[in-house]
């Protein structure tokens, strides 16, 4: 027989379950502000990296290299995992994330294109990271845990943008990156402490 298709009051318990969970919140709430805090600065690559005309051109190259992070961690992660543990790596997650975000803020576009590159590096080390403990905090709940996992990070990621705007006209390029980099080191600090399960 086909499985029965749930009621909607059943899909909205179990989402008030996995909220519940106290091992799940901090990883939602983690998760939506790594959105926010790694995705602020995109749509200000063509400004951050240049007034000369060839910012565009340049914001193009640095998602490229935010991509390219993201196959570094593929063939990393194996040898990273091994040595380091899950959350040593995603402490060191972190730290690349905020050395991105300091290239970028030097103002240099060739530094801030290889900071892309960190920053992605960074990103998906500590991202992949809390969707795999998403996945075990709720195993009878997979999921709709991961469903929630990821609209709390498009709700980061969406918002991020415009929060970022508002830094940057209350206190400059420089310092908004700096503090979205720290936020993040701040998350995986915060995320690696925890038990994961």
């Amino acid at each position: 027989l086909p499985a029965r298709r749930p009621t909607t009051a059943e899909i909205l318990r179990r989402y008030a379950d996995i909220l519940r969970n106290r091992a799940a919140q901090p990883l939602f709430i983690g998760v939506a502000l790594e959105g926010a805090c790694v995705f602020g600065p995109f749509p200000y690559f063509a400004v951050l990296l240049g007034a000369d005309g060839h910012g565009t051109l340049r914001a193009g190259i640095a998602v490229a290299c935010f991509g390219a992070g993201g196959f570094a961690y593929t063939m990393l992660a194996p040898f990273l995992l091994r040595r380091m543990g899950q959350a040593r790596m995603m402490r060191l997650a972190g730290c690349a994330v905020l050395a991105g975000m300091l290239c970028l803020a030097t103002g240099m576009p060739d530094v801030g294109i290889g900071g892309a590159l960190l920053i992605g590096l960074g990103f998906f080390m500590l991202h992949n990271s809390i969707q795999t403990r998403v996945t075990e905090v709720a195993p009878g709940a997979r999921g709709s845990a991961v469903a929630l996992h990821a609209f709390c990070y498009f709700l980061g990621q969406a918002i991020g943008p415009a929060i970022f705007g508002l830094m940057m006209v209350a206190a400059g390029a420089g310092p908004s990156l700096a503090f979205s980099g720290a936020g993040v080191l701040v998350i995986s600090l915060w995320l690696s402490r925890l038990r994961a399960g």
